[in-house]
């Protein structure tokens, strides 16, 4: 039993040394020949198996970058005014050609004559006729006429017949008396002496490749008189 005290004892002393030269500052391992260090009494050989210390790595912090200055805006440039557009010119229209005139010829009434019984009675029915005298002045040569008759009653007289009457397209030949007539039936309740008036125009009908010159000499008018007389009265039987 003191035996294996003995030997612990022992242990433990052995222990205690070693852990003294381990803590000891001035009993590293570098004193002994090893690699360096500030512990070191500077009889470590530089030759051993030393790898070099990698040094710390030193940041430098980055520069803060400057603030990129906003870019100025451009100035926006004023819209140019859009220009007015120069009026489009209206096209000149063409001239309508000038009709070519129409050739012109005067035809005229020369004079109007009534026809009516120098005398009548009253009640009875009797003719009256208008005759108007034509002529064509020319310069043409023929020229086709409508001629218009108009009877005017004196108070007292009728006629079953429309008192307007027209002539159509009777043909004048240049220079040369042409006549028209147009009769109407009458009679008168009135006695004494009835005048009739009977005028006329002319026109160139139409179609006619002439135009009438004179319209002065167009119309003429003539009168005639029938003196009317009261009937007879009937004798007694």
């Amino acid at each position: 039993m003191s035996k294996n005290v003995a030997i612990f004892a022992a242990a433990v002393i052995v222990l205690l040394v070693a852990a003294t030269m381990v803590t000891s500052p001035t009993g590293t391992s570098a004193d002994k020949g090893g690699c360096p260090n500030s512990n070191s009494n500077g009889k470590g050989s530089p030759h051993g198996n030393c790898s070099t210390p990698t040094p710390s790595l030193v940041v430098t912090p980055s520069p803060t970058p400057s603030p990129t200055p906003s870019p100025t805006p451009s100035p926006t440039p004023s819209p140019s005014p859009t220009p007015t557009p120069s009026p489009t010119p209206e096209p000149t229209p063409t001239p309508s050609p000038t009709p070519t005139p129409v050739p012109s010829t005067d035809t005229k009434v020369v004079g109007v004559v009534v026809t009516s019984p120098a005398s009548t009675t009253a009640g009875v029915t009797f003719l009256v006729s208008g005759t108007a005298n034509l002529h064509n002045n020319g310069p043409a040569g023929s020229v086709l006429v409508n001629t218009t008759f108009t009877l005017v009653l004196p108070p007292g007289c009728t006629s079953p017949n429309a008192l307007t009457a027209t002539v159509l397209n009777r043909n004048l030949p240049a220079s040369l008396p042409v006549q028209v007539t147009r009769s109407w039936n009458a009679s008168c309740s009135g006695v004494g002496d009835q005048v009739f008036t009977v005028n006329a125009s002319t026109v160139i009908a139409p179609g006619q490749p002439w135009a009438e010159i004179n319209f002065n000499n167009n119309a003429g008018s003539g009168t005639g008189v029938t003196t009317v007389a009261a009937p007879t009265p009937t004798p007694a039987p």
